[in-house]
């Protein structure tokens, strides 16, 4: 008896790098929107995975498709080994089941990213195999001519004017809105705002209170001379990144935890990380935001963070710059050539400039005044050339501490950062209890009142920074 032939996705590591970081970042938003498939047997969700596998074979050979695909078993809860079963066999046995208009649509999106892909010829052969309905055939291939144009007003009229094809909108509802999210996504103008400060500033934590994630490493160590974008997008529910050295695609994830941005900060062969994903704190209806975090530089010492650091302000459109001044090092050589360096490079650009004062929280209001510290760091500014500065005072750890417990995150605190929250809390309530509701938050052992926190957060007027990151929006 012949044996049959079993189709297997061969091992996808090392892989050739097929894809530009945009479709790999266009495959990454697709994933992990088979909702259709939330309530079915273990039997329909194999044969879904098999048949997309199947569906989409050319693509075994593309970087960052073996992430797709693991991260397609765990949206399926497919634990360990699947039954590798005949295509044949599974077109067969899947004719007629609903799930099969969902995966028409996702295999086809993620083909369609290929330049040299014959759509044409795999969608004929595909509905034929699934004996498509000529309406159905129909609405597919329109779709996917409106993809290949780009043009999304046309996708959303197509999707509501087509008739006695229920079936098939309601199940492609979620994938095709994913879709939809995508093409308007990647439309969208893009405001582009970098990162700068001398070592020891606090940035990291600065960007990760920003965020609204704990990505970016924090310790003294994790300070590398690379490049780290993060693009903001509403309709991902992770974060996933790539990393580059030159223009070459080293690694590919498609969710992204600060273990994997550590390794990726700590790897000499990575020079440029770019992530993506949903920034709690920043707002895209209308434009993509992007922070830009550079090399921590101490000009004196270290002359290459510097020429990374200088080299992509010079090259790169930025719509603001915002400089992360330490509080308690105000007026060092370094604080003074970093705005020399900005002011010249913003001379000839129209490009905002924000200028943040950090570790306000480190000052001993008995020894100095807070507003008389804000005061002097205007005045250093202003020394460099620049005119009515726009000067906001923060702490940009007390915001993350503070906004961590609200989001009820307070369980990854360290012991030290216990301690911190509550000392952060007092200083920043300024004395004045706000709680009138009777609603708390527990940190470690103890708890503070939400109203308290909400409060303290307000006073670190963190918020009028969001506002101005967020403002055309």
């Amino acid at each position: 008896m012949k044996k049959k032939k079993k189709y297997e996705l061969k091992n996808t590591s090392g892989l050739v790098n097929t894809y530009s970081p945009g479709m790999i970042f266009n495959m990454f938003r697709l994933a992990g929107h088979t909702d259709i498939l939330a309530n079915s047997s273990v039997g329909c969700k194999e044969a879904y995975y098999g048949l997309f596998v199947y569906l989409t074979r050319s693509l075994q050979e593309v970087f960052g498709f073996g992430e797709y695909l693991k991260n397609l078993q765990n949206t399926l809860n497919l634990i360990g080994p699947i039954r590798q079963t005949d295509p044949k066999i599974l077109i067969k046995n899947s004719i007629g089941h609903a799930y099969i208009f969902p995966l028409i649509l996702e295999s086809g999106f993620l083909l369609s990213f290929k330049n040299d892909f014959d759509m044409s010829s795999w969608l004929n052969k595909t509905c034929i195999d699934f004996r498509l309905k000529p309406n159905e055939v129909e609405w597919y291939k329109k779709f996917f001519l409106i993809v290949k144009n780009r043009n999304i007003d046309k996708l959303n009229m197509h999707y509501d004017s087509s008739k006695n094809l229920d079936i098939l909108k309601d199940n492609v509802k979620h994938t095709f809105s994913t879709i939809f999210n995508i093409l308007k996504y990647n439309q969208m103008t893009q405001k582009h705002i970098a990162i700068i400060s001398t070592m020891s500033s606090g940035k990291s934590t600065f960007i990760n209170a920003l965020i609204g994630d704990e990505i970016f490493p924090e310790t003294q160590s994790a300070c590398t001379a690379k490049i780290t974008s993060i693009y903001d997008n509403d309709a991902m529910d992770r974060i996933s990144g790539i990393a580059f050295y030159g223009n070459e695609i080293k690694q590919a994830k498609i969710t992204i935890n600060k273990d994997v941005a550590k390794n990726w900060n700590d790897n000499k062969d990575i020079d440029k990380i770019v992530f993506e994903g949903n920034l709690k704190n920043i707002f895209n209806h209308n434009q993509v935001v992007a922070i830009h975090d550079t090399p921590g530089t101490n000009f004196s010492s270290d002359e290459e963070h510097k020429k990374i650091t200088i080299n992509f302000l010079n090259n790169t459109k930025l719509d603001a710059i915002i400089c992360l001044i330490n509080a308690m090092y105000l007026g060092t050589n370094d604080s003074l050539e970093i705005l020399r360096q900005i002011r010249e490079i913003s001379e000839d650009r129209d490009n905002e400039i924000l200028f943040v004062l950090n570790k306000i929280d480190a000052m001993d209001n008995k020894k100095e005044n807070s507003k008389d510290t804000i005061k002097k760091a205007k005045v250093f500014i202003e020394s460099v050339g620049f005119r009515e500065p726009v000067l906001i005072a923060t702490s940009a750890k007390a915001v993350k501490l503070f906004k961590m417990a609200l989001d009820g995150m307070s369980s990854k605190f360290s012991e030290d950062e216990e301690d911190d929250f509550g000392i952060f809390l007092r200083k920043f309530l300024q004395g004045k209890p706000n709680h009138k509701a009777n609603i708390k938050v527990k940190v470690g052992i103890k708890e503070y009142y939400k109203e308290d926190i909400i409060y303290a957060l307000k006073n670190t007027n963190f918020h009028i920074i969001e506002k101005i990151i967020n403002k055309g929006e």
